[in-house]
């Protein structure tokens, strides 16, 4: 089919999917490339551009407390997006309060069950289910760590499953040893470590403080009643779980709710106070760079819907985006 007639492949260069997979969407957002951002063509994104998302993200960092405006570069045109690259990219200012809520709690319990398994029989399911959902996190968390090229904080929903999984077999499998030493330490530092986690995140939006404090507080205080012994005991047993349930969930309910009742547009929403989402494009008046989108409407040829068609020219370096 000639070019003019193919239908608009969002993303790509020369409208096949193909490009879009190994290109500009695909590898070229693990790697960095040449083509910066949408429809980039052959020249790349034009800086102004690139200058326009830096400082929309930057403003939505002020805006959100923390969203973006890392002084790092994530590499590649949008790098500032997720802030420098790193294993530390995750507890960010842009990712932390996205995704590591139980993050290193889950990290820690993977840890720890993986050794108290380690003689366990091949077929043993514990491991084999930790290997599989731990692995998902490892390896989602280190791309999203490592990427090169443009990255979003909403990225992360992809290792929310696998942190969930990994936090909640370990939980199990350690509570049902709570009668033996190490597995008590274990989940008393997993309490400790998520309500200390969830205060710095809290603190970080100066959003609802008093938050920050229950969930520290109850942390402490669940981390008090495994180490003394949960035998015998119901009444402790019962505080000891409510109160690792305020620790766990004060801060990502809190964020669930406000998200709820936020209105999210654009195309890169975040979860929280001021999270609701980049513009409705590129930034400017009228969802584009200042003055640069005219809208019109065209007619393609007879076998072609029509179509809205948003251009904006460069300097020397136009710049199409169809839908």
């Amino acid at each position: 089919m000639p070019a003019s007639q193919r239908p608009y492949v969002g993303g790509s260069t020369n409208n096949t999917p193909l490009e879009l997979a190994f290109g500009y969407n695909g590898l070229e957002r693990i790697f960095g490339g040449e083509h910066g951002g949408p429809g980039g063509g052959a020249g790349g994104v034009p800086a102004r551009i690139a200058q326009e998302f830096g400082q929309a993200a930057g403003r939505q960092g002020a805006a959100a407390g923390g969203f973006g405006g890392g002084g790092g570069s994530g590499g590649g045109a949008f790098g500032g997006f997720g802030g420098a690259t790193g294993i530390t990219r995750l507890f960010s200012d842009s990712f932390g309060t996205q995704v590591s809520w139980l993050l290193p709690a889950a990290l820690i319990g993977l840890a720890a069950v993986l050794w108290l398994t380690w003689r366990a029989p091949r077929t043993d399911l514990v491991r084999a289910g930790l290997l599989l959902w731990g692995g998902w996190m490892l390896v989602s968390g280190v791309v999203f760590s490592y990427m090169q090229g443009i990255i979003h904080p909403y990225y992360t929903i992809e290792m929310a499953p696998g942190i969930a999984a990994t936090a909640g077999m370990t939980v199990v499998y350690l509570w049902r040893r709570r009668a033996e030493w190490i597995p008590r330490i274990v989940l008393a530092g997993m309490s400790v470590v998520t309500g200390g986690w969830a205060y710095v995140l809290i603190n970080r939006t100066n959003w609802a403080p008093a938050l920050a404090y229950i969930a520290a507080v109850a942390g402490i205080l669940a981390a008090m009643a495994l180490l003394l012994g949960l035998a015998g005991r119901r009444w402790l047993v019962i505080g000891a779980v409510a109160l690792a349930v305020v620790t766990a969930f004060t801060g990502t309910a809190a964020y669930a709710g406000q998200t709820a009742v936020t209105a999210h547009t654009g195309g890169s929403p975040t979860a929280g106070p001021g999270g609701g989402g980049f513009g409705g494009g590129f930034p400017g008046n009228g969802g584009g760079p200042a003055g640069g989108f005219a809208d019109r409407r065209v007619q393609r040829p007879r076998r072609t819907a029509r179509c809205w068609r948003r251009t904006w020219r460069s300097r020397g370096a136009p710049l199409t985006v169809r839908w």
